[in-house]
């Protein structure tokens, strides 16, 4: 099989599928399979090629009434089709193809995807589609036999008389049925709310003579005789190529997480996962054709699929995106076992395997809260939820760090300079938002704060918070802690600021803490500040302390944002798709918001004796 896709064709932005023979098995076997059964080969021809099998996909004919007249009289041609249009009825989508449409799904989430299909009427309407995530598989499905026009027939009078009835349309030449068809394209991007270019749209169809009308509109069509045809052609605009002997294929293979050689009853994908405006992450793995024998869907996803996770491409920030030391500081945890980390795979920075460096590690299955409310949860659970949280931080902050070579040829600075080093990096990326350099500046004159307390210099997470760890979600205890490109030596404060940043909205996007803490059964921040320092065995929180870094996480998190919105602006950003669809509130007037509230922290007494004036101050 060889499938050719212009390489410099970009993703649509509308994706239409045939039904039958692309997102389901073509219906063509089992027919073929009936006629053989009742000694008739020409059936099928003599079937498709009738007008009353227009008439069925128009609507029509009633599949009963379509199968009595068609039969004339003949019991075992009428049983026959019936059988046969009953099984039709039990198909099941590819399995490739759900997995491939969740891919889409979550990698672009703009996108907009349909079906038009030539159907039959059915008593029953069609059974709900859903994705891996149990989402509609389709946003609109057009059916020939509801519309009462079908795709590709090549006219007749009889046939062209019926759409006139249809239609009311004076017209019934074969330049009326070629416009009928493709009203049919026209329905599904008008029910898509697609108002684009065409050329924008891409079309798959098993028959080939069905794919003239949408390319007399302009719109890109494949032809692919399978379903697992139909996906390896999707499949290449796909920013991951995991198809058999592709660099990243070889390399996979290279680490265990697929095989040498792939063959046609299972497939190589790589699914995006949407949360998070970081380092694009990827679960890929083989999934086969039919489930395997004695694999739950966790064993499944432990043991055939692995995490990739790389850089995103375009210009970084320096030292932000860093997957080197993500994987060098996982690895280092790992044999430990003091932290829950995932079992990393291996590193590569060799861009022209995916284009930019990644390494691969082991899934990990648990749940991830993104809501700090935790609403499905029971009090006493939210309040495990937490308390582990605390706890999993004092983990981190406890590691011996220093006793790794790894670690200490990574961070040769001085912990105590983290934050002055900080400060002096981010004022130097050229951030222009209103009151960032002001920030900056009072952080650095109050930097003292920061360096008194050596208890506090630890290994230092540097995004440490509810949606970056993996719970277990019968023990709701942390099983892993994710995102450690930032990690570093220095104040390990910095964490619990970021930890607990949710208590004060420090982060867009999410949703807010509620204050009702007792009702929901969340520790209050002072139960939770406790709790850490029991676990880190110390005593107390110098005075202004945690202000300043609050202050300082303010500050760290305007230049996060500022820079997720600079390479939004190039198109670079992870999530590029979902900031087009304005499924974010980030914004530059967020990040004023975020320096502003680090200036009023700093004005505090406790951690400034020359608290710094802040013109027109703003509440988050």
């Amino acid at each position: 099989m060889s499938v050719e896709v212009n390489s410099e064709e970009t993703v649509p932005e509308v994706l239409l599928l045939d039904l039958g023979g692309i997102t389901f098995p073509s219906p063509i076997g089992p027919l073929l399979a009936a006629a053989e059964s009742i000694r008739d080969p020409g059936l099928p021809r003599r079937m498709v090629s009738s007008v009353l099998w227009k008439e069925l996909e128009c609507g029509f004919l009633t599949i009963p009434e379509f199968c009595e007249q068609f039969a004339k009289g003949k019991a075992v041609v009428q049983e026959a089709l019936i059988g046969w249009f009953e099984g039709l009825r039990a198909m099941e989508p590819s399995p490739r193809m759900i997995i491939l449409l969740s891919e889409l799904r979550l990698k672009y989430p703009g996108l907009k995807i349909g079906a038009v299909t030539n159907n039959f009427k059915h008593p029953a309407p069609l059974r709900p589609m859903r994705d891996l995530r149990g989402e509609l598989l389709f946003d609109t499905i057009v059916e020939s036999a509801v519309e009462g026009m079908a795709k590709g027939h090549p006219g007749g009078e009889r046939w062209a008389l019926v759409e006139v009835w249809n239609f009311h349309d004076g017209s019934y030449m074969e330049a009326h049925i070629i416009w009928s068809s493709v009203r049919l394209f026209k329905t599904a991007l008008e029910r898509l709310d697609y108002h684009g270019p065409a050329s924008a749209v891409l079309y798959l169809d098993d028959l080939k003579h069905n794919l003239a009308q949408p390319a007399s509109l302009g719109i890109r069509t494949r032809h692919a005789i399978t379903p697992e045809e139909a996906t390896e052609t999707i499949r290449k605009m796909l920013a991951l190529d995991v198809s058999s002997g592709s660099p990243l294929q070889k390399y996979l293979a290279s680490l265990g997480v697929l095989p040498d050689s792939i063959s046609d009853q299972a497939r190589p994908f790589a699914w995006q996962f949407s949360f998070g405006q970081s380092n694009p992450t990827y679960l890929v793995g083989l999934i086969p054709e039919k489930p395997l024998e004695g694999y739950t869907l966790q064993k499944l996803l432990e043991e055939k699929c692995a995490v990739l996770r790389k850089q995103p491409p375009g210009e970084l920030l320096p030292s932000a995106h860093d997957v080197v030391r993500e994987y060098t500081v996982m690895s280092e945890l790992g044999k430990e076992g003091c932290v829950p980390v995932p079992r990393t795979l291996g590193l590569c920075t060799d861009k022209t395997i995916c284009g930019a460096a990644f390494y691969v590690m082991r899934f990990v299955t648990g749940v991830v809260f993104t809501d700090p409310n935790l609403p499905n949860l029971q009090p006493y659970q939210r309040r495990k939820v937490y308390e582990d949280l605390m706890k999993t931080a004092a983990a981190v902050h406890n590691f011996p760090w220093h006793r790794s070579e790894a670690l200490t040829q990574r961070f040769r600075g001085d912990p105590s300079k983290y934050v002055s080093k900080q400060v002096e990096r981010w004022s130097t990326q050229g951030i222009d938002v209103e009151g960032f350099k002001r920030l900056a500046k009072g952080l650095l004159d109050n930097v003292k704060i920061s360096q008194k307390s050596p208890e506090f210099q630890s290994l230092v997470h540097g995004d440490f918070r509810l949606d970056n760890c993996i719970y277990d979600p019968h023990t709701f205890e942390v099983v892993a802690v994710l995102d450690w490109e930032l990690s570093t030596t220095g104040n390990s404060l910095v964490d619990i600021a970021s930890a607990l940043s949710q208590y004060y909205g420090l982060y867009p996007g999410i949703a807010q803490l509620s204050s009702n803490f007792e009702e929901l059964g969340i520790p209050k921040e002072r139960e939770l500040l406790d709790l850490y320092l029991r676990y880190r065995e110390v005593e107390s929180i110098p005075e202004g302390l945690m202000q300043y870094m609050e202050a300082f996480q303010c500050l760290r998190m305007a230049g996060i944002l500022y820079g997720v919105l600079m390479r939004t602006k190039k198109g670079n950003a992870s999530q590029q798709h979902q900031q087009a669809k304005g499924g974010s509130i980030f914004s530059m007037a967020y990040v004023t918001k975020l320096c502003t509230r680090g200036l009023e922290l700093l004005q505090s007494r406790a951690c400034s004796s020359s608290p710094i004036a802040v013109d027109a101050p703003s509440k988050l």
